[in-house]
């Protein structure tokens, strides 16, 4: 069989298994296939059992890079991913993942049928133990390690100012994976007795982090004379303070490796494309009015010096959504991809031509599977608000984009969800910041990258599928007659839940369900729509089902936050609960895309997403109608309706100590309240007869007289479970049709064409 046919063969499977998932005829392939049960972990391999130690293992030959196997040198494309291991309830300097998740975790990256893993820091010795078992179980199918090299971060002053305590840990890092260090206990960093070589399989270091471009300004103007760096192995001239210094860490780390370990490795800085060295016009050049294009970093000036086998690479962490200059600079939008027009493949393009002769890899790539969005992009490809089958498939168009940009490599982010990642769009709510580890906030995306899903498995955890068979003791409250007989209501570290019982065969064209998210004397006890009813209780918030993809959560106008996160807070905007009885509700809206100017004109208007907007779908993951961002669900019957509600948009800070919004306006800080707990009031009812006129009480609930209220138990720590996401299972399929069984790419135009990836 020839590559063509081999390749269209492939795209045919993959087309299958997209067309299945997209469309539930049928399911995604076990995700897990290609991934062998994981046994004995408990022995330590000696070295004889794996690959024999290699002066030089990876080399970089123009602008691609050569695997040495025994004897032979072959061209290596680094297909990896990103690989995080902060659990729910942890940070990442914690570090307290156990062996059998370790193992897990490799097994499930070596699945996938990539090449590489990426490690943004040391990690404990155990870690690099049982990385070396799984090469012992797999000698065919090696998983190579990037090996991170990380800067302390800092929000002032000087980098270069942290030299010293840099060096020592290139040097900790190196002794590290040859099993040559022994630590002593630090915080917030890994530590320990480290006796297993894996140096065999390291191939490359990437040292650094995403600098912010003001202190790489800083840096600059305070050592302006330093223009150049001359090392052993690399050096620059006509640089920058902060590029020499970087060139200097990048030198010291070869120099350590090859003097100390007589082992030479490719080196690179961890870098993003605000300190790209492009200029784009559409960016604002101001730094008093956006960092993302006032300073670059620029290594193409770096020179490779005689003593230097492996050479260098360069690495970007690149989206397709952000800086804004990816999606709106013109000469990247003109070009297209094989699904339509795509700004991203336009800007890797423009940085692999800046980088030409030099290795170029993105460090960091992918989209996640969301609720809530931080960016839109022309493309489709966003900052979240993805399912999990739009997640694999934009992860694999944007592997195909890096392929066919001439890339040498990307490594997708990431392997599983962290629940301490911050965003933008939803960190202000996130209060206190610490806290942010404890609960799920599917509004925001950082949280949701990994194409495995970290979900809470709380006791209060349920499945929207509509048949209400995971609900367990007695409703909340109950009556006999009308449309609506029980409410439950439950909640985990990620939503709260309800299961409303409606009468047989008499559903309501319309349902309106109010919550009392604090205390019945503050809220709106008037319903949205000029329903004639009045609430016992004060309302903040009602989601309004039509059965129909425009249901949606509303706010009461006092408890809208939209104004607070662009400094635009109108004075009914009170941001706390407030007695009215208006009726007067608003959608919830998140600001997603800021306005964006060219030559001082608007060419881009503000774009927010409808996060109240409800979604109608089966969060069974085993269902082949599982939809992961559905919020409702009906029985067939119509007499079981169930709902899941993110805390963020009912204006959670921190549901683990059951904290809310309670903002005072006059102060500077933004203040918090714990709430005793909910109060719910569910209304039927029918489109009125006239038009324009407030639709018709059907039936209220609960019937008059007390309203009972429910509350939850705090935690400390949440309870959670892994789940291989859908995207996995994509992912997995299109790097067996981008990749040979070498792992080197098809060319474009064969295996790579992945047409059928159109939704």
């Amino acid at each position: 069989m020839n590559r063509r046919n081999m390749s269209n063969n492939l795209l045919v499977t993959l087309w299958v298994v997209c067309w299945a998932a997209i469309t539930g005829f049928g399911a995604c392939a076990p995700p897990v296939d290609d991934v062998e049960e994981v046994n004995d972990t408990s022995t330590t391999p000696t070295q004889d059992s794996l690959l024999p130690p290699e002066p030089l293992r990876l080399r970089t030959v123009g602008s691609g890079f050569q695997l040495k196997l025994g004897e032979n040198w072959k061209p290596f494309f680094m297909n990896g991913i990103n690989f995080g291991m902060a659990v729910p309830g942890t940070d990442p300097g914690e570090l307290v993942t156990d062996r059998e998740a370790i193992a897990r975790w490799l097994e499930l990256a070596g699945g996938l049928g990539l090449n590489t893993i990426r490690l943004y820091t040391l990690q404990f010795p155990e870690f690099y133990e049982e990385f070396a078992l799984y090469q012992t179980r797999h000698p065919d199918r090696p998983l190579w390690l990037v090996q991170g090299i990380w800067l302390d971060e800092q929000e002032t002053g000087d980098y270069i100012a942290q030299t010293i305590p840099f060096q020592e840990e290139i040097r900790n890092v190196i002794n590290s994976v040859h099993g040559q260090a022994d630590i002593g206990h630090r915080f917030g960093k890994a530590y320990g007795q480290y006796t297993q070589d894996i140096s065999s399989y390291v191939i490359a270091y990437l040292i650094g982090h995403e600098l912010e471009p003001y202190l790489v300004q800083e840096t600059n103007d305070l050592h302006s004379d330093n223009t150049s760096f001359v090392g052993e192995y690399l050096s620059i001239v006509g640089a920058s303070a902060m590029e020499s210094w970087i060139v200097g860490m990048m030198d010291y780390t070869q120099n350590y490796s090859d003097t100390t370990y007589k082992t030479q490795r490719p080196v690179g800085w961890s870098n993003w494309p605000t300190l790209d060295p492009l200029y784009h016009p559409t960016q604002p050049h101001d730094p008093l009015i956006s960092a993302e294009d006032f300073v670059g970093l620029d290594f193409a000036k770096v020179v490779i010096n005689a003593k230097n086998q492996a050479g260098h690479f360069v690495s970007y962490h690149a989206y397709p959504y952000y800086p804004e200059f990816v999606i709106y600079e013109p000469k990247y939008t003109e070009i297209s991809d094989h699904l339509g027009n795509n700004s991203y493949l336009g800007y890797l393009y423009d940085l692999r031509n800046h980088y030409d002769g030099i290795p170029l890899i993105i460090g960091e790539y992918g989209v996640p599977s969301s609720r809530g969005v931080g960016k839109f992009a022309p493309s489709g490809m966003h900052h979240g608000g993805h399912d999990e089958v739009a997640q694999g498939l934009h992860n694999v168009r944007q592997l195909r984009n890096i392929v066919d940009s001439g890339c040498a490599g990307g490594i997708l982010f990431a392997l599983m969800d962290e629940w301490f990642k911050r965003s933008w769009v939803v960190e202000k709510q996130e209060i206190p910041q610490e806290s942010r580890k404890y609960w799920y906030n599917v509004m925001n995306p950082e949280q949701s990258f990994g194409l495995l899903a970290m979900e809470p498995a709380m006791p209060g955890t349920r499945r929207v599928d509509g048949s209400g068979l995971d609900w367990t003791g007695n409703p909340l409250s109950q009556k006999a007659g009308g449309a609506i007989r029980k409410l439950w209501a439950s909640a985990d570290a990620a939503y709260v839940y309800l299961r409303i019982d409606l009468a047989p065969d008499e559903l309501p064209s319309l349902l309106y369900i109010g919550l009392d998210t604090f205390g019945e004397e503050v809220g709106d006890i008037r319903f949205p729509d000029g329903l004639d009813v009045e609430s016992p209780v004060g309302l903040e918030f009602v989601a309004r089902l039509d059965w129909s993809d425009k249901s949606e959560l509303l706010v009461d106008t006092p408890y809208d936050t939209y104004g607070w996160w662009h400094n635009e807070l109108l004075p009914q905007q009170l941001l706390r609960p407030a007695w009215n009885d208006d009726g007067l509700y608003v959608s919830i809206l998140g600001l997603v895309n800021y306005e964006a100017y060219f030559n001082e004109s608007l060419f881009k208007p503000r774009e927010n997403q409808h996060s109240g907007s409800l979604r109608q779908g089966n969060t069974d993951p085993e269902s082949p109608e599982f939809n992961s961002l559905a919020d409702w669900m009906l029985s067939p019957a119509g007499d079981i309706l169930e709902v899941r509600l993110p805390w963020s948009l009912l204006n959670f800070t921190n549901p683990a100590s059951r904290q809310i919004l309670y903002d005072d306006r006059d102060t500077w800080e933004t203040e918090t309240i714990e709430t005793p707990g909910f109060r719910f009031v569910v209304v039927a009812a029918e489109p009125s007869v006239s038009p324009g006129d407030a639709p018709v009480i059907a039936d209220v609930f609960p019937a008059e007289g007390a309203t009972p209220m429910w509350t939850w138990e705090s935690w400390e720590l949440p309870q959670y479970k892994e789940r291989v996401k859908a995207s996995y299972n994509l992912v997995q399929q299109g790097i067996k049709a981008l990749f040979a069984g070498d792992g080197t790419p098809y060319p474009s135009g064969e295996g790579s064409t992945i047409s059928p990836l159109v939704w």
